[in-house]
């Protein structure tokens, strides 16, 4: 069974079963879960729920989508400051040649 807070795998003698008013059950694996639960708490912001080995798959795969699209930035930015100095470049290049020229 899974807790409905932190979402570990927990067996059937431990833990609480809550009924709610539907009538849907809601299984938590300790009175931690079950309390942070009341307390309205969002599971993904709570420290030691993201902490447990259980949810760092699901992390290292949000790290690894978030550094691939900090790499793309990255790879845009430098073409365009890329680009910039070209463009300065050649303005400087305008520059002397009018000086030159005087």
């Amino acid at each position: 069974m899974k807790c409905a807070f932190c979402k570990r795998d927990f067996d059937i003698p431990y833990g609480t079963t809550i009924i709610q008013r539907d009538g849907t059950p809601k299984h938590f694996c300790s009175s931690k879960c079950r309390k942070n639960s009341k307390m309205g708490r969002d599971n993904k912001k709570v420290k030691w729920v993201t902490k447990m080995p259980e949810n760092k798959a699901a992390k290292e795969e949000s790290k690894a989508i978030n550094l691939a699209r900090q790499e793309k930035i990255f790879q845009e930015n430098k073409a365009n400051n890329k680009a910039k100095a070209e463009r300065k470049n050649a303005k400087v290049k305008r520059a002397k040649a009018k000086e030159e020229k005087k």
